[in-house]
């Protein structure tokens, strides 16, 4: 009988240990592949959640290095139309041709690092800009609705050193025109 407790107890002993013992890591999901496919990368240590910019941003109207219309999303800055960008972390992401008379719930645009293109560019500015910009590994931005002064977007991204950042901000829209050319 004593060896019967004795070893119901270690197989029990036993039990809670392996139970307790499974590996700490665990597989992170593979995000969210939606319309403009910004899908997470999954992998090891889970992921954590995204981290997500300041709650404010602008959609302005500018002129591309070609001359020609961009649209321009500041993402995270408190900046209004008319007042330069601050020194808070933001993502800059431009759109060519672009003005913000088109822009549309359901629009949604990608950028690759890895495969640049002329109409989409980003830049990552870890330190507002007044730092240095770099390109983000990749970068999304799709527009969720559009009232007269505002626009709802949501945002994904990853930084050059692989933090990911997402969320969704109202952004100004501004919509002086430039002159191009």
């Amino acid at each position: 009988m004593r060896q019967g407790m004795l070893l119901a107890a270690t197989l029990g002993a036993f039990g809670l240990a392996a139970a307790c013992s499974s590996p700490d890591v665990q597989q992170g999901n593979g995000g969210n592949g939606g319309n403009g496919g910004h899908g997470g990368s999954g992998g090891q240590g889970g992921g954590g959640p995204a981290m997500s910019l300041l709650a404010e941003g602008l959609v302005s109207n500018d002129c591309a290095p070609n001359d020609g219309p961009w649209l321009v999303f500041n993402l995270g800055t408190a900046s209004t139309c008319g007042q330069a960008a601050g020194l808070e972390p933001q993502l800059h992401f431009a759109i060519y041709p672009g003005n913000t008379s088109m822009l549309a719930a359901g629009q949604s645009w990608t950028f690759h690092a890895a495969m640049p293109t002329n109409e989409v560019q980003a830049w990552w500015y870890a330190n507002g800009v007044g730092g240095n910009s770099e390109a983000p590994k990749s970068a999304s931005v799709e527009v969720l609705s559009v009232g007269n002064d505002t626009a709802q977007v949501k945002y994904a991204f990853v930084t050059p050193n692989g933090a990911s950042h997402a969320g969704q901000m109202d952004v100004s829209i501004c919509t002086s025109i430039p002159m191009c050319g």
